[in-house]
């Protein structure tokens, strides 16, 4: 499986990584924002391209969503267990392997009631839906879980 692997730029020795789940159109532009804000957090980022199996990530949202659609769902949930079994074994990273998911697997009543008058993908800044606030908010938040 391809991926898009990240640590921080001065970094020396282990640290905790973080697997970064894509939404529902696999490893695009937004999904390595992501995991460029997770590594300049100080953590080891991983994003899996989960479309690998099917030549990756096509450049068109709606194109990955579609081959998403099409894929074998035992795969694709693989391909989830996958990344975090590198994390484990990777020389960069501690014993500490943190998820996180954008949409994919996420409830529209959950982001309703911690983020109240949010769209879906709020943290997307490069759409309408983008509301800063909410985002750093839930950066916030993100990063302290993460520092348990």
């Amino acid at each position: 499986m391809r991926g898009y692997l990240l640590r921080p730029a001065k970094a020396s020795g282990r640290m905790p990584g973080v697997v970064v789940v894509d939404d529902n159109r696999d490893l695009n532009l937004c999904i390595e924002d992501v995991a460029r804000h997770v590594a300049k957090a100080g953590f080891v980022a991983l994003a899996p391209d989960t479309l690998s199996s099917v030549d990756g990530y096509p450049g068109n949202d709606d194109e990955g969503r579609r081959l998403q659609q099409r894929g074998d769902p035992q795969k694709l949930m693989n391909h989830f267990f996958d990344p975090i079994e590198y994390l484990q074994a990777s020389e960069l990273t501690t014993d500490k392997i943190g998820f996180i998911g954008c949409c994919c697997g996420g409830r529209q009543d959950q982001r309703d009631h911690v983020y109240p008058g949010t769209n879906h993908g709020f943290h997307n800044d490069p759409t309408p839906r983008y509301d800063e606030a909410a985002t750093q908010l839930a950066w916030d938040r993100t990063l302290a879980g993460f520092q348990c």
